[in-house]
Order: C-alpha cells, then structure tokens, then sequence
C-alpha cells in the first residue's frame, strides 16, 4: 500500500478521534489474555514525548567573500596537520564552527558543531537553498525547538540570509519514550498493519533491538530499545536520562522507543512549512499515524482477517498519549552542556592499557601505564622529527582536533582561529555592504 496516503489534520490543538476510529472497527478494550493489562492501569509508563530530529532549509545566497573564507577553511581542514585541521573554525551566531574537508551532496561546504550540522550551498550556486541544517536531537530535548530557531537565525544571518532569515521544514521527527513489559521479537510482521510496503526486524544477540517500517518513504517509522543503542553507541543523554528519572524511570527498566519520520512531500500536503504550522498539528499528526497509517495488533487464530485483529493494548496506549500545547520548549533548562563523554574515554583507555599489559606481560596497572605512554611518544618521534615540532605537541593537535570537532575546542585553538575567522568574516560583511550601498546608491 502508499504511504502517501495524506491525513486530515485538525489545527486547533490534539483532537484525540482515534478513539471513535477504533470503535468503529470494533477495537474496543484489550485482547483476552492472561497479561492483559486492567483498564485501570495504562500498559506503558510515558517518559518523554517531542520532536526529535529536526531538519530546515533556508533560502538565500551566500556572499562570494564569504564562499572565499569558507573555501579557504575546508582547504585548511583537509591539511595532514592536525593542528592546522583544528584551527579550520568560523564563528557563526556565536558559536564555533567547524568547516569540514568536504562537501555534502550538492552542497560545497559542511559545518559542524556539537549542537548544529550545516550543509552551505557555494556562492555560484542558483537553484539549491543557502543552507540545510539539522538539529541534534540533545539539543531539542534540552532546551526545545524555539530555541533552536533563534539560535539558527543568528546564525543564518551572518552566513548572508538577511535579518530575519526565512526557512521551511524538510523533516521532522516526533518520538514517544516508554517503558512497557514487552519484547520486541514477540510478534511477527503479519501484525504490522501499515501503508508502507517495507517492514525489517533488528536483534542483537538474540535480544530484540527494534523495527523499522517504511524506511526512506514519505513517512517512516522506529520502534527500538533505545537503552540499548545508547549502550551499543557509547551515547551519554544526561539531559535524556534526566527527564525519564523525573517521569518515574526506574533506571532498570529498558526504554523503548516510538518514533515517527515526516518528511517534506508529507508536511508540504498538509501546508506545513514551519514551526508555527507543525506545532498545533503535532497530536493529530500523531493520532493518524498510529491509528491509520501504522497499527500493531494481536493475531486471532478464529479470524483470517487482519483488519478485524485487535489493537495489541500497548499501541492502544501509544495511539492516545496526549500531545501538550507547550511541546517544543525547553523540558530540561538545568541539564549539564553538552561534552564530549569522558566515561567513554576512560573505558576505550581501560581497554587498550588492558591489552598492553597482556602483550608486555606486566601486572602492575601504574607501571604499564607509564610504560604505555612512552612506548606511544616513541611512535610519535619520527613524525615529530618530520615536521620539525615537540613529539607532545602532536597529541595536543590530535586532542584539539577532536575538542573542535566536538564544537568545544581548546581555549586557545579557540582563541586563535575564532579571531581570525572573526576578522576575515567582517571583512567580507563590509565588503559585501558596501557593494549594496554602491548598487543602491546607482554607482
């Protein structure tokens, strides 16, 4: 079936009308069994519900200055100096960018940083918008969507998209965190009942990790364990990890989670192209998905249609969780900033100083420690002889390098590349003005 099937959205805030759909289909109460939750209790716990990932274009032309300062950082990034490769920053709305050794799909330059990814169209581009930028998901769940424009706009207005930068939405993701006694490898595809035509099951180890159904359609959707792909990634959430623990997480019970993918074509059929247009329609968008476009349900040996099939009583709950009218802003101001995660560090540490003290043969941890580290400067030294600079000097490079990769660089790699980044940048500003004042003034 197509999923581009294109819902009745009401505007006016979350009209949950999946009840009565469902009603309508005969799909009242649970299935009988003997784990069937009471209609007193909900089968889930809610611990977190928002907009996940989020993905906009921003009209506009990029200044050929500023094409040139860009240019001439993505050439200093592809250097084999990693100190050179860490000074390859911009500063933009105030924060610190990393430009990229290469491009991305038709866009000529990438930026980076820890709370924003950039992809910037060159100057001679005419048909492809001046940028495309996603938001990380940390950066949403702390401190929400309306902080996130305004932080884009300050930093679409000094990449040359004006004073108040217009932009539409090209995808966006709401998600649902949970906690149900359930596994996920306990049905089969037949229980799927979806307008998509592609269905996958992950495990690992024998565990089930998720499903994915209708991936890289118009809409798609994720049901997974995210304790475990945040074990599998080695990701650190505190600002996450936070909001289950105030919504009555247990810190044992695996979080499951229900995400949604909308992508243009979808949005554009319901006029959707900006925050202000998704945000009354996140409940009902949410309703239709889990109610006509994706139901899982119980299978019934008397019953060879699936349509007749009762809701399984979990997604019955997922259908109804109800959508709030603050959903965008900020759920978690006093999270700690976001870093790089040093506990992963220390075990990606634990694990090689391990290995070494197995390959050298020696059981006390301090001395192989200290034995590690000058077996590694040694390595260092003809690379450092090379180049003609301190062979320490090269893992501050390396440590840099990742600090400005991460979007919190060294105070004073910061310090250097943000001023010249700063002056180049004005530069092309006051050039680029004064071309405008020339044009308007007839000259």
């Amino acid at each position: 079936m197509s999923d581009r099937k294109t819902p009745h959205v009401a505007t006016g805030g979350s009209d949950r009308g999946g009840s009565r759909d469902r009603a309508a289909r005969g799909e009242t109460g649970a299935p009988p069994s003997n784990t069937a939750p009471s209609q007193d209790k909900s089968p889930i716990t809610l611990l977190h519900q928002g907009v996940d990932s989020l993905y906009l274009s921003y009209p506009g032309d990029l200044p050929e200055d500023l094409d040139a300062v860009l240019s001439q950082l993505k050439a200093r990034s592809a250097s084999p100096d990693k100190g050179e490769q860490s000074l390859a920053l911009i500063e933009l709305g105030g924060l610190d960018f990393h430009v990229l050794d290469r491009g991305a799909r038709r866009f000529k330059f990438v930026l980076s940083h820890a709370d924003f990814h950039l992809q910037v169209s060159s100057s001679a581009s005419n048909s492809m918008p001046l940028a495309s930028v996603q938001v990380r998901s940390h950066f949403l769940t702390e401190h929400g969507v309306e902080s996130a424009l305004k932080a884009l706009g300050g930093i679409l207005r000094d990449l040359g998209a004006g004073a108040e930068p217009a932009y539409w939405i090209s995808r966006a993701d709401l998600c649902v965190d949970f906690t149900a006694d359930w596994d996920l490898l306990s049905w089969d595809e037949e229980c799927w009942l979806t307008h998509a035509s592609k269905i996958a099951r992950y495990s690992e180890r024998g565990v089930g990790s998720g499903w994915t159904i209708g991936a890289r359609g118009t809409l798609s959707a994720r049901l997974y364990n995210k304790c475990l792909e945040m074990r599998a990634k080695g990701l650190q959430r505190p600002e996450l990890i936070g909001l289950w623990r105030k919504n009555g997480w247990d810190r044992e019970s695996q979080v499951y989670r229900q995400e949604f993918e909308a992508r243009k074509d979808f949005l554009n059929g319901l006029k959707i192209q900006t925050w202000d247009d998704l945000k009354p329609c996140c409940g009902s968008i949410w309703t239709y998905l889990t109610v006509d476009w994706l139901r899982l349900v119980v299978p019934s040996p008397s019953d060879s249609k699936r349509c007749r099939w009762r809701l399984h009583p979990v997604w019955s709950a997922l259908s109804q969780v109800p959508w709030p009218e603050d959903i965008g802003q900020p759920v978690a101001r006093n999270a700690p900033v976001y870093q790089p995660s040093a506990d992963y560090a220390i075990r990606q540490a634990r694990s090689a100083l391990t290995s070494f003290m197995a390959v050298r043969l020696m059981a006390e941890g301090g001395d192989a420690l200290s034995a590690l580290y000058q077996e590694m400067l040694e390595g260092l030294a003809p690379i450092a002889r090379y180049r003609g600079v301190p062979t320490e000097s090269l893992l501050f490079d390396e440590a840099a390098l990742k600090a400005t990769k991460a979007g919190k660089p060294f105070a004073s790699v910061a310090h250097t590349a943000a001023q010249r980044s700063k002056t180049a940048r004005r530069a092309a500003q006051r050039r680029v003005t004064q071309k405008r004042t020339r044009s308007d003034d007839g000259l």
